[in-house]
């Protein structure tokens, strides 16, 4: 897991990910130049994601690998949790007291706008 979260912090790799996601199969030269990336920089970058299984590469075409897709919809989880940073910044303020335990359930209803972030916070 480390060495995922630590491959896609790159921003350069992360580009190249979500371009492979979103386009389903691409040819790699479409995606060096779509990314206006160096040789070495486009080919560093997808042999890391080739080799921590995210991605596969055919006949000089990339696309996800299974594994790929379930980190790709991963991060949309990740991205909501951002989104929503100082909401739940709000709700940690809350005391987890008995007394507040409606107040805090009434106002992660009112503030948090993610739903699935809800369910996980009201468990």
């Amino acid at each position: 897991m480390a060495k995922v979260l630590e491959l896609l912090s790159d921003k350069g790799t992360l580009e190249i990910f979500n371009a492979i996601a979103n386009n389903g199969n691409i040819y790699g030269q479409s995606l060096q130049s779509m990314n206006g990336f160096s040789k070495k920089q486009y080919y560093s970058r997808t042999q890391r994601l080739l080799i921590q299984g995210l991605v596969k590469r055919k006949h000089g075409i990339f696309s996800l690998t299974s594994f790929g897709q379930v980190v790709y919809h991963s991060k949309f989880r990740l991205d909501a949790a951002v989104k929503e940073y100082y909401r739940l910044k709000a709700v940690d303020s809350i005391s987890a007291s008995k007394e507040m335990s409606e107040v805090r359930k009434e106002i992660i209803e009112n503030i948090v706008s993610d739903n699935d972030i809800k369910m996980v916070l009201l468990g």
